[in-house]
């Protein structure tokens, strides 16, 4: 079994490796666990030429491991109990007014691991908030990707939605929202992708409740993500190509995409105010 950090414009579906367009059938299995991280068991058997598939992987593995840079959070995956109001690594946030929010360990229904962390509305407000903050002096300028496995329970149209407010220090430079989910959805591995501004030194990252409903959330994950770092996958001739993939000229058909949730943009008007909510501190 190997494991290996694919490239933009690399992924699996159906059984096969897409390449930059060049599909090489694997008659073991794969099992996706990110879009850019994959866990491949071969079979004996590939049924495209082996110095082909060799060549690929190994372009693969000397350049993917300088694509994404795992930025290390606390309690990403919510395995600390909550104690009392206090979150390990986390805070809780929400709109000021009447508490209408409760947060609680879910330790029988989880995304990944043994427990999850769930938000549940129990009376009508603007917005709830589970919320970390990560400071780094070497985040501007660095396409940041969060990603999160996410379900909701009776969540309004509103709904429960991952959230990055990228930050100097206390000013907001920018926010990003990912489309939200809402009603009754199963376990589903949520991505937001954006550009961090150039004086961006704190990400505060989370989950916001707009709506009624309860929502979960799982194995968070964030990383930079470095472009320049794609490897250049070797061809015999174009005609090879077309041959291994006849609609990659013609343009006609696309590989299956891996699910993404398609952010997007907040205006100045939307973004959350550091004083306006009343705040319940966790720790970490």
């Amino acid at each position: 079994m190997r494991r290996c950090s694919l490239q933009p414009g690399v992924r699996v579906a159906s059984g096969y490796l897409f390449i930059e367009g060049l599909p090489a059938k694997i008659t073991g299995w794969v099992t996706r666990t990110r879009v850019d991280h994959l866990t491949v068991a071969l079979a004996a058997n590939v049924g495209v030429d082996m110095a082909k598939f060799v060549l690929f992987f190994s372009s693969l593995l000397i350049a993917g491991s300088a694509l994404a840079t795992e930025i290390p959070l606390n309690n990403a995956d919510f395995e600390k109990p909550i104690v009392g109001a206090r979150i390990p690594g986390w805070s809780r946030t929400q709109h000021a007014g009447v508490g209408a929010y409760v947060v609680t360990t879910d330790t029988k229904d989880a995304g990944h691991g043994k427990s999850s962390i769930s938000m549940h509305r129990t009376t009508e407000q603007v917005y709830g908030l589970i919320m970390q903050r990560v400071e780094s002096k070497d985040l501007g300028g660095k396409e940041i990707e969060m990603s999160a496995m996410m379900k909701t329970f009776e969540v309004g149209e509103l709904g429960w939605v991952m959230v990055m407010t990228f930050k100097d220090h206390g000013n907001i430079l920018d926010q990003v929202r990912a489309e939200p989910v809402v009603g009754d959805t199963a376990w589903k591995e949520v991505v937001l992708k954006k550009i961090a501004p150039a004086s961006t030194n704190l990400i505060e990252l989370g989950f916001l409740l707009m709506d009624e409903g309860t929502g979960w959330a799982d194995h968070v994950r964030l990383r930079t993500i470095d472009k320049a770092d794609k490897p250049v996958i070797a061809k015999d001739k174009p005609a090879s190509a077309d041959k291994a993939n006849p609609d990659s000229s013609k343009g006609s058909r696309k590989s299956p995409n891996p699910p993404q949730a398609q952010s997007r943009r907040v205006t100045k008007n939307d973004l959350l105010k550091p004083t306006e909510p009343k705040k319940h501190n966790g720790g970490g």
